[in-house]
């Protein structure tokens, strides 16, 4: 994917395969995209139109499951200018877009499913339905691991800092062992003897990992130089958020 760029947008209304195919955790299959709209004036545009996607028998019972999951993405993206509803011309319908790691969609869009009764397609539905049921199907870890790993903090920089930053400027504080976040990486504790002193990804058991990376390189609020829906444009062709 280009940087600042969604991806090509896939057709799921029939094709539950490719939902299931972009459900996995292969970083090389694409995002889904969902919730772009044609351009006004264009009838040729490949993208939908929102006024034809309104039905106003949608089930209640769905048209809130619906907005909840949009509401609860990860932000994807952010934009320097303010998205416009189509319908009602509402001047600030967001400036993000948001993922679940299957799909990706503007942050509006959960304004047009709310307060102009949108209708998504089926089988984004039913994702949302599984989702929902797999998170409430799986237990917890009793915070084995939170318990475990609560003062490892400082063993890898994760998040290198701006070189225009001031250290001076920089937070800081004291984890378990009365060493600042500045300083070197923390020394592990007489319980951490035999376990690996590093921040690797953390296994199924609780305990350390050490293999893979702690966390995937992820494209976090890239922020284009033009704003609004110039910048979404870049990589939408004819689409609108």
């Amino acid at each position: 994917m280009e940087e600042n760029s969604p991806t090509e947008p896939v057709d799921v209304g029939g094709f539950r395969s490719e939902v299931a195919r972009a459900t996995t955790t292969d970083p090389s299959e694409p995002l889904i995209v969902i919730g772009y709209w044609a351009e006004q004036g264009k009838p040729d545009s490949p993208y939908p139109d929102p006024h034809e996607l309104i039905d106003p028998d949608q089930p209640r019972e769905e048209r809130f499951a619906v907005v909840d999951y949009l509401t609860r993405g990860l932000v994807a993206r952010a934009y320097m200018g303010l998205s416009r509803c189509r319908i009602c011309g509402e001047p600030k319908n967001g400036n993000l877009e948001l993922t679940d790691g299957t799909f990706l969609w503007p942050e509006g869009l959960a304004h047009y499913v709310r307060d102009h009764n949108v209708r998504l397609p089926t089988a984004f539905v039913e994702h949302i339905a599984q989702q929902d049921d797999h998170l409430s199907s799986r237990t917890d870890d009793r915070a084995r691991w939170w318990r475990r790993n609560a003062d490892r903090v400082g063993l890898r920089e994760v998040f290198p800092p701006d070189e225009d930053d001031d250290p001076d400027d920089r937070p800081q504080r004291s984890n378990a062992h009365g060493q600042s976040d500045a300083c070197p990486a923390a020394q592990p504790t007489s319980t951490d003897q035999g376990r690996v002193p590093s921040a690797s990804p953390v296994a199924a058991d609780g305990g350390p990992s050490e293999s893979g990376p702690l966390l995937a390189d992820v494209g976090f609020l890239d922020v284009p130089a033009a704003g609004g829906d110039a910048g979404r444009e870049q990589g939408l062709g004819t689409g609108e958020v």
